[in-house]
């Protein structure tokens, strides 16, 4: 499945349980990588918590500094498909 996928090829993908894996630039260390649960809802927009128990998560704080992220989801057998998305966030 390379390039662009079809909606309906989307759809099929994130109908799966997956788990992603959220990066964001950590300045002055290397980049921060942690998984978060099935992000896509089905109007393709990217959703997740980023708060721990009342607590702000450092996740938050970075992506919120940073005012944009990378999330990758990929399929946990060969052959592995996967998607990337990036861009801005929007809170």
């Amino acid at each position: 499945m390379a390039g662009p996928m079809t909606d309906a090829e989307r759809a099929a993908f994130f109908a799966e349980p997956r788990v992603a894996v959220l990066s964001v630039v950590n300045y002055d260390r290397p980049p921060h990588a942690t998984p978060v649960w099935r992000p896509l809802e089905p109007d393709g927009s990217v959703v997740f918590f980023a708060g721990s128990q009342g607590r702000r998560s450092r996740k938050a704080a970075l992506v919120e500094r940073a005012g944009a992220a990378t999330l990758t989801v990929q399929t946990p057998a060969f052959p592995y498909l996967y998607v990337a998305m990036e861009g801005t966030v929007v809170g």
